[in-house]
């Protein structure tokens, strides 16, 4: 069972426990958000609902729609036949996942992986991975090789210099003041 919806309220994860609980129905075991290395704005409410309330995140976009892959440069178009190629029409929807800023951090993000011997799908995958709250990441593949890296990418584990080094170049969100 799933429960979706706004990506910082904790509200709706909290109703659904107590509507499990009153009604003796089967509590939700997850939630399904938005959650990359370089979406994290969950990590303020949801994860600590979720934690509250025994429910795993299950990420998507785990990949920023393929910032994260590796495929997209700053300044060269994208590849034909890519997410990112049939969205250039729509610049709302392109600046969500391709800003200047995201894409800064996605070029640092590889430099920590490069260092460490990986890629930086490796990195965004086996740093989800390294949240307890996350059992399993919904990844797209279109190809028989994207679902092998994809398998690959989830078996480094992160150290915490590693962790530590992420969050310099994307850290987890504060709280408004």
């Amino acid at each position: 069972k799933l429960v979706t919806g706004v990506q910082t309220c904790a509200l709706p994860i909290s109703d659904a426990a107590w509507t499990s609980v009153v009604n003796r129905i089967s509590p939700f075991i997850s939630a399904q958000n938005r959650y990359s290395v370089l979406s994290r704005d969950i990590e303020l409410e949801v994860v600590p609902a979720c934690n509250a309330h025994g429910l795993g995140i299950l990420p998507f976009f785990p990949l920023e729609s393929g910032l994260l892959s590796g495929k997209y440069k700053p300044g060269v178009a994208p590849p034909q036949g890519t997410r990112f190629a049939t969205w250039g029409a729509n610049p709302t929807l392109a600046e969500r996942f391709f800003s200047d800023t995201k894409f800064a951090q996605a070029q640092e993000l590889a430099k920590i992986a490069e260092a460490r011997g990986h890629t930086i799908l490796d990195l965004a995958f086996s740093w989800l991975l390294s949240k307890a709250y996350v059992p399993s990441v919904i990844a797209g593949a279109t190809k028989p090789e994207q679902i092998e890296a994809n398998v690959k990418a989830a078996t480094w584990k992160i150290d915490g210099d590693t962790l530590a080094a992420i969050d310099a170049v994307s850290p987890p969100p504060k709280a408004a003041q």
